[in-house]
């Protein structure tokens, strides 16, 4: 069983380690979760991600990976606001930042705030 989390500075790899047993990649930039994908991981975790500098990762790239049976998990940034946004297909969102993205409390520009 093979789980790819892209993590940042809200969860260090070396701290993330010590609770699971999975590959740790940096933060998720445009083709990156297609680049997982290619692994076949049972599941991919977004956590940390680009918004502004290069281009963030894209809502097909998630659901192509769902598509093969990958189970996708979004929590605080560039993950909760992917989980909000694809919910009704299925995108798991964990998390405070997630709930109020959900809710509608936080957009695009505000997650990239409260991430930071």
């Amino acid at each position: 069983m093979k789980f790819c989390i892209f993590t940042g500075p809200t969860l260090p790899a070396a701290e993330g380690q010590q609770q699971i047993d999975a590959i740790f990649l940096p933060p998720a930039a445009e083709s990156d979760v297609y680049r997982a994908v290619l692994d076949r991981p049972v599941v991919i975790g977004l956590t940390g991600g680009y918004f502004e500098r290069v281009p963030s990762v894209p809502y097909k790239q998630i659901l192509r990976a769902m598509a093969q049976g990958i189970h996708v998990l979004g929590t605080s940034s560039i993950g909760a606001l992917r989980a909000a946004e694809l919910s009704l297909f299925v995108m798991e969102g964990v998390g405070a930042i997630y709930e109020m993205c959900a809710r509608g409390h936080l957009d695009a520009a505000r997650t990239m705030e409260v991430g930071r």
